[in-house]
């Protein structure tokens, strides 16, 4: 029997799911960016598995973008894969956002010298980052900074490519020639399949029960406006 594993990417917008063979073969389907995940997301999940004519038996895993990224939109992810996880009786495996974000940037990396800086944007000039060289090596873990312009002097000697929503804030401080910018780049579900089946053979599995997602930076409710609530 051939086996899948599954992958929600609900960080931010568009929302997508993967399904994906360990030879590599990968399906990816996008929310509607208009419609809420919740209301659409296992219709979808139903119609994909009818699409490719298979059932939760061919699943070895749900995978998951553990973030950082958007709080509504991790707690829908992560609600969801920990019922299936329960329901179905198979392992929970949760990815870093920021890695899923530096694969899908991984084809602009070319030489040695070349670093990938997939960055997450947060409120005013404050973005969330990680560095990873062109093999997805880990330089520097995840960051939350306040962009100037020293932001990444201490990555002076090297090219840099900055992705993701934090990046066009970074276009207003850089001007350098060594740095690239791929605003456009979004987390995918489609690249996460492969990093999915690595902690798969390695039984690097997230507990079902405890699993919190990433958001960043603390949630912090704000305080009702509503008389008599608080």
């Amino acid at each position: 029997m051939r086996k899948f594993i599954l992958h929600f990417e609900t960080s931010g917008i568009p929302s997508s799911f993967a399904i994906g063979e360990k030879n590599g073969q990968v399906w990816q389907w996008e929310l509607p960016s208009e419609s809420s995940n919740s209301s659409v997301l296992l219709p979808f999940l139903d119609a994909a598995f009818k699409q490719l004519e298979i059932n939760r038996d061919y699943l070895l895993a749900i995978s998951l973008s553990k973030g950082p990224g958007s709080y509504t939109g991790l707690r829908i992810g992560t609600s969801t894969a920990k019922a299936l996880c329960y329901a179905w009786d198979i392992p929970l495996i949760t990815i870093p956002t920021l890695f899923i974000m530096a694969k899908g940037m991984q084809q602009l990396a070319c030489s040695e010298k070349d670093l990938l800086i997939p960055m997450i944007d947060f409120r005013r000039m404050e973005v969330v980052y990680a560095v990873f060289d062109k093999n997805l090596n880990l330089i520097k873990p995840q960051t939350n900074i306040i962009l100037d312009e020293h932001s990444f002097e201490e990555f002076k000697n090297y090219n840099l490519i900055l992705g993701g929503s934090g990046s066009r804030k970074a276009r207003l401080n850089f001007k350098h020639s060594q740095i690239q910018f791929a605003d456009l780049i979004v987390p995918q579900a489609k690249d996460a399949i492969s990093q999915a089946f690595i902690l798969f053979e390695e039984k690097t599995f997230a507990d079902v029960a405890y699993f919190e997602p990433d958001y960043g930076k603390e949630y912090l409710a704000k305080k009702s406006k509503v008389k008599g609530l608080f």
